[in-house]
């Protein structure tokens, strides 16, 4: 497939987006796979992580679409979607490779209608149908179906990872910017920040068991050197009930803790201690949000005060542990 395609629909793509649109996928049979296939990519990842693309397929509820096919007729099944969930801002890519289907040519005439930018990707030999209601189209140089869909999920990957490596991580560094304001402004001297989500990555249904599998975030290494000159402590404050489940030792935490305080180091950062929740008993009070661990750290460092603190975490039990303990949060986006 030829890169021009890739970068002139990625750029297309990336700029709906970031002026709050959406894109939208459909078409019949393995493209309706394909379109549901490529809804996940965006919204989960294809690659890297990143913050979710606003993508959906039109193809995936088999009660609207046997609603619609049976009440409005099976060439409404497209259009009425876009009818009801289409704007503007948003990018409508219908997939076909005949390019002559009543249920795709209705959906774009619904795009048309709205106003919502069209994008086709069919076969060489464009249906001039197709051409008069579609405002771009991608012809796949080939007339046999299979190469087709082939081809278009290479180039539709090809355009996902695209839009990962020019796609910002702002979000991200953005909460971190956020406390920087507060203690600029003088309305904060303390942070307590989660560790996997935040600090570290987040291993998905997983723990971080030995140091190998301590990643840090660049995001916050980007700004460490900032956090650490801004704020007077600076504490990690983390569930870690991997140890109280008998996964990991304390001994291995302390050695993951020590690898990770040298690589902040390392970028002119600090973390002044970090205070974990390790109990067997795994509804202990100190497990977030639970406020034990809050306890422990202002037994241990007297002069903090809560309310001149930011709580930086990725979960819900981050934000009500800030609540309960009388702190500002900030969320940070799991990427």
């Amino acid at each position: 497939m030829n890169t021009h395609y890739t970068e002139v629909l990625g750029h297309r793509l990336l700029k709906c987006i970031k002026e709050g649109g959406k894109i939208i996928f459909f078409g019949n049979g393995g493209f309706g796979s394909i379109s549901d296939h490529m809804a996940t990519e965006f919204m989960g990842r294809y690659v890297n992580n990143r913050p979710p693309l606003p993508a959906l397929s039109l193809c995936s509820n088999s009660s609207l679409l046997t609603c619609i096919g049976n009440d409005f007729g099976f060439e409404k099944i497209f259009a009425r979607q876009i009818e009801g969930l289409a704007k503007p801002c948003d990018v409508a890519i219908g997939l076909t490779t005949s390019g002559k289907s009543k249920n795709i040519l209705e959906a774009f005439y619904s795009c048309q209608r709205i106003g919502c930018e069209s994008w086709a990707i069919t076969q060489e030999n464009v249906n001039p149908s197709l051409q008069a209601l579609c405002n771009n189209i991608i012809a796949i140089p080939s007339k046999e179906t299979a190469e087709v869909q082939d081809l278009t999920m290479r180039l539709l990957h090809r355009v996902c990872a695209f839009i990962e490596k020019n796609c910002s991580s702002d979000k991200k560094c953005s909460s971190f910017r956020k406390a920087l304001e507060y203690a600029y402004n003088g309305y904060a001297d303390t942070l307590i920040l989660d560790r996997d989500g935040v600090v570290n990555h987040l291993l998905p249904n997983d723990y971080v068991l030995d140091t190998s599998s301590l990643k840090l975030s660049g995001e916050f290494l980007e700004v460490a050197e900032d956090l650490a000159k801004a704020f007077k402590k600076i504490f990690i404050v983390t569930n870690q009930k991997c140890v109280g489940k008998g996964l990991l030792s304390l001994d291995a935490l302390n050695s993951i803790h020590t690898q990770m305080l040298d690589e902040i180091k390392k970028v002119g950062g600090r973390i002044d201690d970090c205070f974990s929740a390790t109990s067997k008993d795994l509804s202990s009070s100190e497990y977030k949000p639970k406020t034990g661990l809050s306890s422990a750290l202002h037994e241990k460092y007297p002069d903090i005060d809560f309310l001149k603190t930011i709580v930086i975490g990725d979960s819900y039990s981050d934000y009500l542990f800030a609540e309960n303990i009388g702190s500002t949060f900030i969320y940070c986006p799991s990427l």
